[in-house]
């Protein structure tokens, strides 16, 4: 018995209570709300009301369908599901055909909800009034169509009184920036069987669906507000025109600059890049029409191109080939956008796109720089847009500059000594020395960028003007940054000292033709292609010293 009682409890313990509550029950809850009312309404016209559909439960609810009879109709994604304490909304739709006998008569409808909670049709009351209108339009709505964006349509609207009673319209109102139209006429009093026509007009702004409501206020007691359609639907191209670097972010024309106004030109930077023949930058930009209507492409360059090569056009060297440094695959948009649909493509894309591939090369220092363009009109008349593309490079060249130095002394000055690169790639100085000036027996020229080469170096020489101008430190090879936008830039290769000669007057016998001015040359050796070796001029004005 007690071996019994043992397996018993075992097979027992499973079951046991051992938190102490029992699990609830889950279920769903729908709420369709209260009654949903729609007003009065003239026969021929229609109204819209949301229903909110919500899970008042906690389990998930699925509405597989909603049901309604005519006049009323109902409008959503289906199935429904809905997590807990979730709601969605319901579009019902009141379209009366047929008005109510007297103003105590409505239209009542049903709108179930077949769903899975414990009440599987749920129900909610729709009710409208319906009355024969006193007002009737002629057209039922007026339909501009197809219209170009900036283009004018005129139609015509009548307003006629079949009741037995006149009809007072007090106010006509029309608020639109597209649709505008003759509202004074419209607010009259109209004697039954009588009737008004006005006209109205549609100017659409883009390439979009237009729809408004006309409002008329009237004196009718049951529809002081009586309403009426205008639509249309603008004709129109969205264009855009995007740039970038490969990997950077693009940029989009048209842009507005700081006034508002919209600019539909830009740059593009390529920076400066070793012309070495493998040195290369891409770029790609994409025109886009984003509207409802083709547009043709037109290119505005040379004989029509859409891209080019400005400098290659330009050839700065005068060579017989001139080498392209801007490459563009395809060499243009194509002739429309987007192009006309085939039976391959039946849906033709809305953007094209071209890479411009950036690759420098240089033939002489007018060809360091490098500039290219796209240029296109798209689109005819007063719609078209052009939109304009510069591009720039340059060659990673570092290029010499020198500026003469001037001293005017009575006694010895030192200055730093300075040499400018004002290319777009570093600049290598790797020698600089002081040679002879005007003075020199073998140096008859007294301009220093004459015979550069060939002038004698001051170490070891006895003209006069190398004992004026030595170095007190230095000079070092350097290496200069490229020049930027706002100028050159220098690098101080060393320490200049100027040491005036005697004065004239000092000089026994003193020479023909004695001056206090001094002259020598500074002979400049850089990795400059065009230039690698330069002089400038070291110029000295010998002071008498105050007495």
């Amino acid at each position: 018995m007690r071996k019994l009682f043992w397996l018993a409890a075992a097979l027992l313990l499973p079951a046991c209570d051992c938190g102490g509550s029992q699990t609830e029950g889950r279920a769903a809850v729908i709420d369709l709300g209260k009654d949903l009312q729609f007003g009065t309404l003239s026969v021929g016209r229609t109204v819209t009301r949301e229903l909110k559909v919500s899970n008042a439960g906690n389990a998930t609810l699925t509405v597989e369908r909603f049901e309604t009879l005519a006049p009323f109709s109902a409008s959503a994604e289906v199935p429904l599901v809905l997590a807990a304490g979730e709601e969605a909304t319901v579009q019902v739709t009141y379209a009366p055909t047929e008005p109510n006998a007297d103003a105590k008569e409505n239209h009542v409808g049903e709108l179930v909800a077949v769903n899975d909670s414990d009440t599987p049709e749920a129900k909610v009351r729709l009710i409208g009034h319906a009355v024969k209108p006193k007002l009737v339009f002629t057209p039922r709505a007026l339909d501009f169509g197809e219209v170009e964006a900036g283009n004018i349509k005129d139609l015509s609207l009548k307003v006629e009184n079949q009741g037995t009673e006149q009809v007072v319209i007090r106010e006509a109102r029309l608020e639109s920036s597209v649709f505008s139209g003759e509202l004074r006429k419209l607010e009259t009093t109209l004697l039954p069987g009588s009737e008004v026509v006005a006209r109205f007009s549609y100017t659409p702004e883009a390439g979009r669906q237009d729809e408004v409501s006309l409002i008329l206020v009237t004196d009718m007691h049951l529809q002081p507000e009586v309403p009426f359609v205008l639509r249309g639907t603008g004709r129109a191209a969205q264009l855009t025109l995007c740039y970038g670097l490969e990997g950077a972010e693009p940029v989009c024309l048209p842009r507005e600059d700081s006034e508002g106004n919209l600019l539909y030109a830009g740059e593009l930077d390529f920076g400066a890049l070793d012309a070495d023949g493998t040195s290369s930058q891409k770029a790609t930009v994409t025109i886009s029409n984003e509207g409802n209507t083709q547009v043709p492409l037109l290119g505005l360059l040379t004989g029509g191109k859409m891209a080019e090569d400005v400098t290659a056009r330009r050839n700065p060297c005068g060579v017989a080939t001139p080498a392209a440094d801007f490459a563009f695959a395809p060499a243009s948009f194509g002739a429309k956008l987007p192009e006309d649909p085939t039976e391959a493509e039946p849906n033709p894309p809305r953007s094209q796109s071209i890479e411009v591939t950036y690759s420098p090369h240089h033939d002489c220092p007018n060809d360091l720089s490098d500039t290219a363009t796209i240029l296109v009109r798209a689109g005819v008349g007063a719609a078209a847009k052009t939109f304009q593309l510069d591009m720039r490079g340059a060659s990673r060249v570092g290029l010499v500059h020198t500026e003469s130095v001037f001293f005017q002394v009575d006694r010895p000055e030192q200055r730093p000594y300075l040499v400018y690169n004002i290319g777009a790639g570093p600049l290598q100085v790797s020698a600089v020395e002081i040679v002879e000036g005007d003075e020199g027996a073998n140096n008859p020229d007294t301009d220093c960028s004459q015979r550069c080469a060939g002038r004698n170096p001051c170490a070891g020489s006895s003209a006069a003007e190398c004992e004026a101008f030595t170095w007190a430190d230095g000079p070092s090879a350097i290496e200069i940054a490229p020049g930027t936008s706002a100028g050159p830039t220098s690098g101080e290769v060393g320490l200049l000292e100027v040491s005036p000669p005697p004065a004239c007057s000092d000089l026994d016998p003193e020479p023909p033709g004695c001056s206090p001015i001094f002259k020598a040359c500074a002979r400049i050796v850089t990795s400059d292609p065009y230039r690698p070796v330069v002089c400038a001029e070291l110029k000295g004005k010998r002071l008498n010293p105050a007495p």
